[in-house]
């Protein structure tokens, strides 16, 4: 006959483990033995992730894309300096009205003024007028003109071309290139100008050195603002 076996209270606990482990069908689970295939959809959310427990390494190449992202979820402070370039951004997808006022107001302004066909030039020294306009700043700073006249000669001798800018009058900057006999030339001039809030007149002015037979093609100038020196 068998004696009966009272369990020791460690002993009882240890059997009703094993029972209820048998019983439900427990198993261990091996360590990343779950992947993608044994989860629900849905089952992972943000609430269970760590912060910072997913980073680029993790996610393979085009998994995330714009439908999956919130509006406004990414913004300036989750994007590390340079990391996005114009190759990362489609065309248009980056207007005006995407940035910020301060950033807005950095970008630079311009104006332009076109010369027009025929304009005979004087010879030395006596600028001719090859256009002017009057631009206003809404602060002090500086404005960049950058000019490339073209010009004809019809004259059987080449001609030496001088042209120089003016702001109000006064002279700022030159550039002078020689145009050939019966050909055409250019001459590249530019004029970086610290001027105060207010408007401001632009000239170019030309001139032949050799006196000869020299006209305009058409052509244009431009006028950058910068800063506080915007144009309007």
């Amino acid at each position: 006959m068998l004696k009966r076996i009272k369990p020791s209270p460690a002993m009882a606990v240890a059997l009703l483990a094993l029972f209820v482990a048998l019983g439900s069908g427990a198993y261990a689970q091996a360590v990343n033995s779950v992947d993608t295939a044994q989860l629900r959809n849905g089952a992972v959310t943000n609430a269970k992730l760590a912060r910072n427990s997913v980073w680029n390494a993790q996610i393979g190449g085009g998994v995330v894309r714009t439908n999956n992202l919130a509006r406004d979820s990414v913004r300036n402070n989750n994007i590390a300096r340079n990391s996005v370039w114009h190759a990362q951004l489609g065309g248009g997808v980056v207007q005006q009205n995407n940035l910020n006022a301060a950033l807005a107001s950095e970008l630079p302004a311009t104006d332009e003024f076109y010369i027009g066909y025929g304009i005979q030039l004087n010879p030395c020294c006596t600028y001719r007028d090859m256009g002017a306009i009057t631009i206003k700043t809404t602060g002090s700073g500086w404005v960049l003109a950058v000019g490339a006249p073209l010009f004809e000669n019809r004259s059987s001798t080449a001609a030496d071309v001088l042209c120089q800018f003016r702001v109000n009058g006064i002279g700022s900057g030159s550039g002078q290139s020689s145009v050939p006999a019966s050909g055409r030339g250019q001459v590249t001039v530019l004029s970086r100008m610290f001027v105060p809030k207010g408007p401001h007149r632009i000239e170019l002015g030309c001139f032949d050195f050799n006196a000869g037979d020299v006209i305009t093609r058409p052509s244009d100038v431009i006028l950058i603002g910068t800063g506080t020196s915007s144009l309007r």
